[in-house]
């Protein structure tokens, strides 16, 4: 990929405007290679061992929040695109049923949700990108409203799944998001059939940057992997009785109370819109407790920096600044392992920006995908 970065000066016709530049806000362009020590907000600490350096475009909108802490906005009408215009569809794979939505024409572009979520957490790409790709966003089996599966839901698992889904829909080549646990199985994705990936998008995906934690991340996985392979006959037969526990869990978390403690771990500020975040805890309370556990084993997969070393794909990494959950310095280290990688970092936002900050996170996607460049 070349060096040059692209130019955002013009959206296309239809494409949401990022906000403008005004005294006190910056748009800020890093390649990775050393900045000047006081120009990075977020200096690396030390490495230890090689680390293969990329380029990166970093975007910060720098609006200081007043001191009284001012709320999230609610989200914009993409965002908030009603479900009836992307209605779920069901495909049958040889697993069993796989629920998706679909949306908008030109070349394909498959989304993967994160833990406890489900396609609907990308109503707002659907609704924002439909102009220029054809969106499908997937439930991977055991969220939203796809099936689990009778064996662990490894990332693997999770990735063969999804080329048996477009394979299905007899597509080739596509272009790749995937969000938090669903960066993991796009990043595996990418990286097992390169051919199938012609670009790759990881939103607030991140590998610690410490060569300690990934050595201590790798010690702990197979033996989380195999009290996994050990549960699921447990698991399966737990299964028939989470239909009576769920009511049960999502009138708990919908609690205002819990609700808004919920929310301050995930999103940088709250709501006054909480009609969204307890969709979310529906989706979360949904989650099959296999796909859980599954998702809770991949925590710093080793296998995650070895794909980060060898993708040759076009990849764009987006996060939220205030990410608590993958924190922004994680975020770095994974773009610093992909070779002419772009970094957007996103202020005023945590780990859900497709919600946080739904008009600068799209258009980030639509300047990625639309440059000829890459």
């Amino acid at each position: 990929m070349p060096a040059e970065q692209p130019d955002h000066s013009a959206a296309p016709d239809g494409a949401p405007e990022l906000p403008s530049i005004q005294r006190g806000q910056g748009l800020r362009l890093s390649v990775h290679t050393p900045p000047p020590a006081d120009s990075n907000p977020l200096p690396p600490p030390e490495r230890s061992g090689p680390t293969r350096r990329g380029q990166g475009l970093r975007l910060s909108v720098h609006a200081p929040p007043p001191a009284d802490s001012a709320p999230l906005p609610p989200a914009d009408a993409a965002a908030t695109l009603d479900a009836a215009l992307t209605p779920l569809r069901r495909l049958r794979l040889a697993h069993g049923e796989l629920g998706y939505r679909q949306a908008g024409e030109g070349p394909p572009l498959l989304l993967i949700h994160g833990w406890g979520a489900s396609s609907r957490y990308w109503f707002g790409a659907l609704g924002s990108l439909a102009d220029i790709r054809t969106v499908y966003a997937l439930d991977l089996p055991g969220f939203g409203d796809s099936p689990p599966l009778g064996a662990p839901s490894t990332v693997a698992r999770q990735a063969e799944l999804v080329v048996e889904f477009a394979d299905a829909l007899g597509i080739d080549q596509f272009d790749l998001n995937g969000h938090s646990f669903g960066g993991g199985v796009a990043l595996y994705l990418a990286d097992h059939w390169p051919r199938r990936v012609r670009r790759l998008m990881l939103t607030s995906f991140g590998v610690p940057r410490s060569a300690f934690e990934q050595a201590l991340f790798g010690l702990a996985q197979r033996p989380m992997d195999l009290a996994l392979r050990l549960a699921q006959p447990w698991i399966n037969l737990w299964r028939p009785l989470t239909s009576v526990v769920q009511p049960w869990a999502t009138g708990l978390l919908t609690l205002p109370p819990i609700q808004q403690l919920v929310a301050g771990w995930y999103l940088e500020r709250t709501s006054p819109d909480s009609s969204w975040l307890r969709e979310g805890i529906v989706d979360f309370t949904r989650m099959d407790l296999g796909a859980h556990l599954a998702c809770v084993a991949s925590v710093g997969d080793p296998a995650f920096v070895v794909a980060l070393g060898s993708i040759r794909t076009p990849t764009l990494l987006v996060s939220g600044h205030g990410d608590r959950v993958i924190p922004a310095d994680d975020v770095c280290a994974a773009a610093e392992m992909v070779a002419g990688s772009r970094l957007v970092l996103l202020e005023q936002c945590g780990h859900v920006p497709m919600i946080e900050q739904s008009a600068p996170y799209h258009q980030a996607l639509r300047d990625f995908l639309l440059d000829e460049a890459c």
